[in-house]
């Protein structure tokens, strides 16, 4: 199963999902469940994917690029705690995942070395070229504060240093400038 409203669609425009399977396999499931159960897209939706499609090889290879950029900035900047990436060199797991996969999506976390609730927020705040969202696999860049003062949650292994970004098809250059202008702006207090 695959959510074909992030990559494939590519536009943050559509909702839906796909299935992938043996002939076998997808016939049992169409003659059962996706008869009782299953959705149907409506042709315009459907349309929107095969667009997105279209152009997501272009897609991949030009957010894959902008992101090592943008996370070879961040895990050597001094208010950088830690980059959770699975191809980022210093993920526990690199060598794994320089197996497994070609080369990164655009969605990352990054955990700040401050904690302080007023100045994650101004660091968020202060980003212009990212939109403050939850989605991702569009064409725009996001971030996300994952901001949880909550105390059980904390226990859980929670913290409020947690940052989740999305790079879109923006130039590589301006998301760190912008990055790096937050940075400033939060450093002056």
């Amino acid at each position: 199963m695959h959510s074909a409203s992030k990559y494939l669609g590519g536009h943050s425009d559509v909702v839906a999902g796909m299935v992938c399977g043996s002939s076998e396999n997808i016939l049992r499931i169409f003659n059962n469940e996706y008869l009782g159960l299953g959705g149907i897209i409506s042709p315009f939706n459907a349309w929107l994917i095969l667009r997105g499609l279209r152009t997501l090889q272009a897609r991949i290879d030009r957010i894959s690029a902008t992101t090592l950029k943008v996370l070879e900035y961040l895990e050597n900047h001094n208010l950088i705690q830690e980059v959770l990436h699975p191809l980022s060199p210093r993920h526990p797991q690199y060598e794994l995942a320089v197996k497994q996969m070609l080369k990164p999506t655009g969605l990352f976390s990054v955990r700040l070395k401050f904690t302080d609730r007023d100045k994650i927020e101004l660091f968020v705040n202060s980003l212009r070229k990212f939109i403050i969202g939850v989605s991702w696999g569009g064409h725009e860049s996001l971030v996300f504060p994952a901001i949880s003062f909550d105390d059980e949650r904390t226990k859980e292994g929670y913290t409020n240093n947690l940052i989740r970004f999305y790079i879109g098809l923006d130039d590589p250059e301006s998301l760190i400038k912008d990055i790096d202008q937050a940075f400033k702006i939060v450093s002056r207090l």
